[in-house]
């Protein structure tokens, strides 16, 4: 490593200046989806307690704590966020995605494992 770092300096500080880059992003992303499921799931949760017990909605997760609107509205920001993350993928992406493309692959007959 320190050696790498050494001699190509300009090409060290750009994978590492990307690396972290990718990091927060990706960070970013997984807080997102898991932000907006846990919400969904304490939102369903309340409607189901709700119908049954009227008062212990307050209590029904921690989530919920400032009120269903701003939790409903968190989830749906957190949702839209992760949404607008993601590139749809089409037909063509997908069966490109599974054609051998390395040297290994192709001799053993570019069959996918």
């Amino acid at each position: 490593k320190n050696e790498f770092a050494r001699q190509c300096r300009g090409i060290y500080d750009r994978v590492l200046s990307t690396s972290l880059e990718l990091s927060k992003i990706m960070s970013s992303f997984l807080g997102s989806i898991g932000n907006a499921r846990e919400l969904f799931l304490a939102l369903s949760s309340a409607s189901a307690i709700m119908l049954n017990q009227p008062m212990a909605m307050f209590d029904a997760h921690p989530l919920l704590a400032e009120g269903i609107p701003n939790a409903r509205h968190e989830a749906i920001r957190n949702a839209h966020f992760a949404h607008s993350c993601c590139i749809l993928a089409t037909a063509e992406d997908f069966t490109n995605s599974h054609i051998a493309t390395t040297k290994a692959a192709e001799t053993s007959g570019g069959k996918d494992k």
